[in-house]
């Protein structure tokens, strides 16, 4: 079985309250887009382990979020042998649910083949793997809060074309929330203004308004990674002198995702970019 495991962006992002389990409260919109990886399950009669094969540099065991996607499916004893592979082309640390969207991948497919769970059973058992797993196994356009796995479906992006970079060091997720905690405090004022913030985008996007929407966009986490990410901070500034309509960081970073009417200024752009040695991709909002 051979499954697209789709990346996403996030058109906003916010960060609400420090919870006492440790996570964070968030609010975003979360949006599906074309680029991805490709994810090849087979389960092999005979034995019944777990074998994963994944992209240079990535770890093929339990620390992967797809073998945990696997064993926890079947609750450590998989029926048969199960064999994933993953072509990887979604960048890692990136703010682009790379990780997440493979794990997604391999529930659903599991599930396609063995039926095991609901499609809610199936969120609540992705929602233990990942935030974003959730909302990778859903896709689209979605408002999503607490930790990510409340999901609500809301207006779907307005078509255009995006160019994603992501150049120089990863962002470390548990990194960018500390900085944020020393930042905000108890995010008492991002709670109070959220809402409103969250209100414009929204009304934006249900009109069908590209560049109301990219002027709403936000993502509480450019405060703190772009002073120290000099790559990101130089890629959005690139994006916009390229004909950008807006230009914001995905997640905690460090990629940057640019807003464009008009393909050839997305592709010329994207072609500047990946002349510096820099990972760049043209793609669109999957609806």
């Amino acid at each position: 079985m051979e499954l697209q495991a789709y990346a996403k962006i996030n058109l906003y992002l916010d960060v609400t309250a420090r919870r006492t389990d440790g996570y964070h409260d968030i609010v975003s919109i979360m949006q599906t887009v074309d680029l991805y990886d490709t994810v090849i399950i087979r389960c092999k009669e005979g034995h019944n382990g777990i074998t994963l094969r994944c992209g240079a540099g990535l770890p093929c065991d339990e620390r992967n979020l797809a073998y945990k996607a696997a064993l926890a499916y079947f609750e450590n004893d998989p029926p048969c042998g199960i064999e994933i592979d993953i072509e990887k082309r979604i960048p890692m640390q990136a703010g682009l649910a790379g990780g997440s969207t493979d794990c997604a991948a391999v529930l659903r497919g599991l599930n396609l083949q063995f039926a095991k769970y609901t499609e809610q059973e199936l969120l609540a058992l992705g929602a233990s793997l990942g935030a974003d797993v959730p909302f990778c196994l859903v896709g689209k356009t979605q408002i999503t809060r607490g930790i990510g796995e409340v999901l609500q479906p809301c207006s779907p992006m307005p078509d255009c074309f995006l160019v994603i970079a992501r150049g120089g060091e990863g962002i470390s997720t548990p990194w960018a929330y500390r900085a944020l905690d020393q930042a905000y405090g108890d995010f008492a004022t991002q709670k109070e203004q959220s809402e409103q913030r969250l209100a414009r985008i929204l009304d934006a996007m249900q009109k069908n308004d590209l560049q109301g929407m990219s002027d709403a966009m936000y993502n509480v986490f450019e405060s703190v990674v772009l002073p120290v990410h000099e790559v990101a901070r130089a890629l959005g500034q690139n994006m916009l002198a390229g004909g950008a309509i807006g230009a914001m960081m995905s997640g905690s970073g460090p990629s940057i995702v640019g807003i464009f009417d008009l393909e050839d200024k997305a592709r010329d752009t994207c072609q500047r970019i990946c002349e510096k040695g820099i990972a760049a991709f043209v793609c669109k909002p999957v609806n």
